[in-house]
């Protein structure tokens, strides 16, 4: 989904803290042990370890556009302003909208985690100057995002709630909701969530929005979410596949005419897969293209973001619903049409 679309740790239980002493980070605790009744033989590895409870934490934005948990003791800081990475003429003139977005990033995951539940957003923005949405002639948002990590841009969300024209030198505060898949959103060990947000507003001299962070209740989400650990060294690439992209001059992927479905049969013992899409547009130009892996109907996972380039994970509980087989659709946006590479890879111990 390209720019366009946007027109139509520390985690409790060590998810990003230190790892438990004697345990490599995203590695099961019941690994290979020498017995001591039997010097020479080992236990067998554990490839995925108990489910723990469900737990909520929240996580602020910070001023060096990063995600920090908020701890209980941790200190208020003064508000600060960030300017957006883009200004309100970007929606209509940037050929790679994903490259000049700067996420805010967290700290990598100590432990491999799924979230279960809505994640509720809070932004707050100001504007030195007066200045409108570009966004209200189609009457769309004109603030939103995307909840996943730095390479995959997962769901898409916008704000129901921001002003079609604000004010110079006041404070907004914006509420959005990320909705996770029906079996939710997986994260391994060693990755980062981020958030990719945009403020499409356009002061007159075409100065940017800026982010607010800090200060009193600070931007940021709650994450509900379970942590385990999970073992699945051994990787397998179960579909690798060249496809051509359609002309599709419309404004998203989603009206592409002739998207391309392609099922895979999901290897029995699979902990996770990692699906990759790259597209390339037909004699230059740009192009969009979007993944989505599906069981039936249920979409369970997706990359949505405005690039060439889309990441869909999907961990054990969507794996245990798609039933052994899944489907990936993949479709374009691009005036010129072009091809794609999708490459999937299960992971397993």
């Amino acid at each position: 989904m390209r720019w366009l679309v946007l027109l139509c740790v520390l985690m409790f239980s060590g998810c990003a803290g230190a790892p438990t002493a004697g345990t490599p980070s995203g590695q099961a605790t019941e690994s290979n042990t020498t017995s001591p009744t039997s010097p020479n033989a080992t236990t067998p590895v554990t490839a995925m370890g108990p489910r723990g409870d469900l737990v909520t934490e929240h996580f602020v934005l910070t001023a060096d556009h990063a995600l920090t948990f908020v701890e209980p003791n941790t200190k208020e800081v003064p508000p600060t302003s960030i300017p957006e990475s883009f200004t309100g003429v970007a929606f209509f003139t940037s050929g790679d909208m994903a490259g000049t977005m700067k996420p805010w990033v967290g700290p990598s995951a100590q432990r491999t985690f799924e979230v279960f539940g809505d994640v509720p957003i809070t932004l707050r923005f100001t504007s030195a100057q007066p200045a409108a949405s570009i966004t209200k002639g189609i009457q769309f948002p004109p603030v939103g995002g995307w909840f996943g990590t730095k390479e995959r841009w997962a769901v898409y969300f916008t704000a129901t709630d921001a002003p079609d024209t604000i004010e110079a030198g006041k404070t907004y505060t914006v509420h959005m909701t990320a909705k996770m898949p029906p079996a939710g959103f997986f994260l391994r060990a060693g990755e980062a969530l981020a958030l990719h947000t945009y403020l499409g507003y356009q002061t007159a001299d075409n100065a940017p929005p800026s982010y607010v962070v800090g200060g009193h209740d600070p931007a940021g989400f709650t994450l509900p979410h379970v942590h385990f650990n999970i073992t699945a060294p051994n990787a397998t690439v179960i579909l690798d596949k060249t496809g051509a992209l359609a002309p599709n001059p419309a404004q998203t992927t989603a009206q592409d005419q002739q998207p391309t479905d392609l099922a895979f049969e999901v290897p029995p013992g699979t902990l996770y897969l990692v699906a990759d899409v790259a597209g390339t547009p037909t004699g230059g130009g740009t192009i969009d293209v979007d993944l989505a892996l599906r069981a039936g109907s249920d979409v369970l996972g997706a990359g949505v973001g405005p690039s060439a380039h889309e990441v869909v994970e999907l961990g054990p509980m969507a794996l245990a619903k798609a039933g052994g087989r899944l489907t990936a659709h993949v479709a374009g946006a691009t005036p010129t049409g072009g091809s794609f590479k999708l490459t999937i890879t299960a992971f397993g111990p």
